[in-house]
């Protein structure tokens, strides 16, 4: 048995291909030992080596906006295999490199398991409790300082790796029921150590979003009993500054709506209980079931979603109450927010924390605007000539949509006021 000995390009510029090729016997062939797991630098040759280090040498001098430029390349090659082997090519590829691919993180059925590998026994790491937890505060503290580290030469457990490395995460999917569980499974592990959200650092520590997908809330409809209360553990995993609840485009019960806005519109945990959210996003295809008072933020942006071609309602509200209507709708909606009793004529507004709310993708004929309960004749020119935005001039500053007014009993004063709050947009 023969095989084919190929020179060193490097070494050799010019040479031929009939001069050099050559045949070595089987018996000088080393054979390969498996005796030893294949590492990296096993499979890489001395010279493969030094031109890693001269290339680490040769970044470490240039200047960091070129440096950045230079990642920033490396880090559009949608593969992830070519940025897992770029990360292993060397430490400070590693240390860059591994901040942009936690960043963004997408729990599903398929990866989350893999994802909490080393976090407890529960994600086969070692079960060895840690001396100090790390400490949680405001503002952003860097991690070495709280005995955090994800860096590989450092003498650190696999769960403190692990943990730094969700601490990493900027935004967070759950993208369906069985990833959700097992968030909560690598949270059970946390709390075999002591951890609590009062005064310690959580798995999911300060990050900017947390978004839930569609499937989550139909098993909520289907098992309300068993998820309302799971769905409230979100906060002993995760702190977070902006909520977004993807509800399924299929209307579901009214009350699976109201039990999933209660659970997750407000962080609920001790060590959260007073905090206030920055943003809660909502889509949804029905404002029925979408209760504000259960919302614990300053800004809350509603996206109606799904079937919402049938805009308007020939009856009134009085007579027509279960009309499912885009305008009926935004009736109610307004009406149960802002009046109150059996007269619907005592004002309570939204909760104080509530300082704006959106309302995304409402049809035209629900924007018009109207003065003193008519509609203003820039609106029907902007109507008949077909587009979709109103002008913000002068005469119309003190207008408001239609059913805004209609929907406050015709009260000015009052629908100037709710006016302030809330806001009206078509399709973004």
């Amino acid at each position: 048995m023969t095989a084919f000995i190929l020179p060193d390009p490097l070494s050799s510029p010019s040479y031929s291909v009939a001069d050099t090729l050559a045949l070595t016997p089987l018996s000088m062939i080393s054979p390969l030992s498996l005796s030893s797991p294949i590492t990296y630098n096993d499979s890489c040759s001395s010279s493969d080596v030094d031109d890693i280090e001269n290339l680490v040498d040769l970044m470490e001098s240039l200047p960091t906006e070129i440096v950045d430029q230079i990642w920033s390349y490396v880090l559009l090659n949608p593969i992830r295999s070519c940025q897992l082997s770029t990360m292993c090519s060397c430490r400070p590829a590693y240390n860059h490199i591994i901040k942009e691919i936690y960043q963004h993180v997408d729990l599903t059925s398929s990866n989350a398991q893999s994802y909490f590998y080393g976090l407890g026994t529960s994600f086969s790491g070692v079960s060895s409790p840690e001396e100090n937890w790390p400490v949680s505060g405001p503002g952003i503290i860097p991690l070495d300082l709280i005995g955090l580290s994800y860096d590989p030469s450092k003498e650190v457990s696999s769960f403190i790796r692990k943990f730094t490395l969700c601490n990493l995460v900027e935004s967070l999917t759950i993208s369906d029921p069985t990833a959700f569980k097992i968030l909560l499974k690598a949270a059970g592990e946390c709390w075999k150590y002591g951890m609590d959200t009062w005064r310690n650092r959580v798995l999911f520590d300060q990050i900017d979003s947390i978004s839930l997908k569609s499937s989550i809330f139909t098993e909520l409809d289907n098992e309300p009993l068993l998820w309302r209360n799971l769905l409230k553990e979100i906060w002993n995993v995760i702190k977070g500054d902006c909520v977004q609840l993807h509800f399924p485009e299929e209307p579901l019960k009214e009350e699976t709506y109201t039990m999933a806005i209660k659970a997750l519109g407000s962080p609920s945990s001790l060590g959260q209980k007073n905090r206030l959210l920055d943003e809660v996003v909502i889509y949804t295809p029905q404002l029925d079931g979408i209760d504000l008072n259960e919302i614990g933020c300053s800004k809350v942006i509603i996206h109606l979603i799904g079937y919402n071609n049938w805009i308007g309602c020939g009856e009134k509200v009085h007579q027509h109450p279960d009309c499912w209507s885009q305008e009926a709708q935004l009736r109610r909606f307004i009406r149960r927010h802002w009046l109150m009793g059996i007269d619907n004529t005592e004002y309570i507004g939204i909760p104080l924390e509530v300082e704006q709310v959106q309302i995304h993708n409402v049809a035209l004929y629900n924007r018009r605007t109207c003065i003193t309960g008519r509609l203003s004749q820039s609106s029907l020119q902007t109507l008949s000539r077909g587009i979709s935005h109103i002008r913000n001039d002068e005469d119309e500053m003190k207008s408001m949509p239609t059913v805004l007014y209609g929907a406050l009993e015709g009260d000015e004063q009052l629908a100037e006021d709710v006016g302030q709050k809330l806001a009206l947009y078509g399709s973004m």
